[in-house]
């Protein structure tokens, strides 16, 4: 078959045979192959009128290359074949290919008389696929990513017209709630208990704050050493960082959240981070058990540490250490 190149071997330089020819003798040899790669049949008048000499140089010239066994009489390279191989041939790469491709189309398995096509596989795989994710699993999962961006978002101050939750930040959050889930054995509570840790880590940065390095998927969910890094950072004293300036009790917590939930527009001073960590457990601040709830002091109107002012003013925040 006709290729566009073909396999030329260092011993042509070393070889006596060749060495021993005119330049002029050794160039027309190479145009003989490449005649050959072409599989072109030239005439003598053709071939004496592409290398640009006379009948009698093309006479000459294969009478030379008979005795040196590089041609036959019809100026056939001998053991071409043997040095070229088939699979050099791009028509021959091709053809295996789509012989490949039409094998893999449909490919059997023995069941009785039943035959599974590729298609049929696909399919089902399809279906397993569509079950995962009508799982109460799945749900779970999809459910604690949604309500963590609302958390992450009101931690960091993200503005959720501008910044979303896409679906590759679904997809990094998926793989580390099923990473989670591995590490506490199904208990789903310790896993939403890591995700909001790690979430007000972050928050509780002034260096990541400050640098503007918060975002959702490079500084928590981009890999399992990421998550973990966020997850148990401390500062330098030891104390595990977190967001919160101050603690409240549990009951003021729901007393707030009631308080919201049947009047969203009062300033009752209770985000969705609080009633997230209301729900997590206790937590531990410089070594003791204290009930969950504390937020940042300076996320704005509504979420100080919900003491009143003797003027009646709601939410004005304590200095820290005041009764």
């Amino acid at each position: 078959m006709p290729n566009p190149w073909f396999r030329m071997y260092a011993e042509f330089e070393d070889d006596p045979k060749v060495q021993m020819l005119p330049e002029a003798l050794q160039a027309r040899l190479v145009k003989v192959f490449c005649t050959r790669c072409k599989e072109e049949k030239l005439t003598d008048m053709q071939r004496a009128f592409k290398w640009r000499i006379s009948l009698e140089e093309v006479a000459e010239t294969k009478k030379v290359f008979l005795a040196n066994g590089f041609i036959d009489a019809d100026w056939n390279v001998i053991n071409w074949n043997k040095r070229q191989f088939l699979s050099d041939s791009s028509t021959e790469r091709v053809r295996k290919y789509r012989q490949a491709l039409k094998q893999n189309e449909t490919f059997h398995e023995t069941d009785g008389n039943v035959t599974v096509t590729a298609l049929e596989q696909n399919r089902a795989d399809a279906d397993q696929t569509q079950k995962r994710k009508d799982s109460p699993e799945f749900q779970w999962a999809n459910d604690l990513i949604v309500r963590m961006f609302d958390f992450y978002c009101e931690a960091l101050d993200r503005d959720r017209k501008r910044y979303t939750l896409t679906d590759k930040r679904k997809e990094k959050a998926l793989l580390r709630i099923r990473e989670r889930f591995k590490v506490h054995k199904g208990d789903k509570a310790k896993v939403e208990n890591d995700i909001v840790r790690a979430i007000e880590n972050l928050a509780g940065s002034d260096f990541h704050r400050s640098g503007g390095y918060i975002d959702w998927e490079a500084q928590i969910f981009r890999s399992a050493e990421e998550f973990e890094k966020r997850l148990t950072w401390s500062r330098p004293n030891g104390k595990t960082q977190s967001f919160d300036r101050g603690v409240r009790s549990e009951q003021a917590i729901h007393q707030r959240a009631s308080a919201r939930a049947s009047d969203p527009e009062s300033n009752s001073g209770v985000g969705l981070a609080d009633v997230l960590r209301a729900q997590s457990g206790a937590n531990r601040v410089d070594g003791k058990n204290v009930l969950p709830g504390a937020v940042r002091s300076d996320m704005g109107p509504g979420r100080g540490t919900g003491a009143a002012d003797p003027k009646g003013n709601k939410n004005v925040a304590k200095p820290a250490g005041a009764a």
